[in-house]
């Protein structure tokens, strides 16, 4: 799997391509920092001529959950921000009836929202939505 990220890295680098739009749900943070690592030398660029996004998983909602997995996308990415964090769907699948009622899934999206404003003012997620 490593060589396929790298692969298409390098290829996408190479073309001219400067956005790299990953997702926490897509399991590849640490495979595309390990093929950054070695490419963007070689190619004469740094973590500055990227544009990376990732996006919080529905599981993720809420405030502190937020805070945790911010956290964890800046280790796996190996980068001290992140260009634009989103969340990847606004509501939380049922799973087998047990998700969060429709009130709840609000407060936890106003919760996200709260966190990602907070990690946008101190600089560790450029942009938000």
């Amino acid at each position: 799997e490593q060589q396929l990220v790298t692969g298409a890295l390098t290829s996408a680098l190479s073309a001219g391509y400067r956005m790299i739009d990953t997702a926490d749900l897509y399991s590849n943070h640490q495979q595309i920092a390990a093929a950054l690592e070695v490419i963007l030398p070689t190619m004469g660029l740094t973590r500055t001529n990227l544009f990376i996004i990732t996006k919080i998983r529905p599981t993720d909602l809420g405030y502190l959950k937020c805070k945790y997995a911010v956290k964890r996308f800046l280790e796996e990415l190996s980068t001290p921000y992140i260009d634009l964090v989103l969340i990847h769907a606004p509501t939380i699948p049922p799973i087998l009836s047990m998700g969060p009622g429709p009130d709840q899934q609000k407060l936890l999206r106003r919760e996200t929202w709260r966190c990602l404003q907070e990690l946008n003012k101190e600089g560790f997620i450029k942009s938000i939505g």
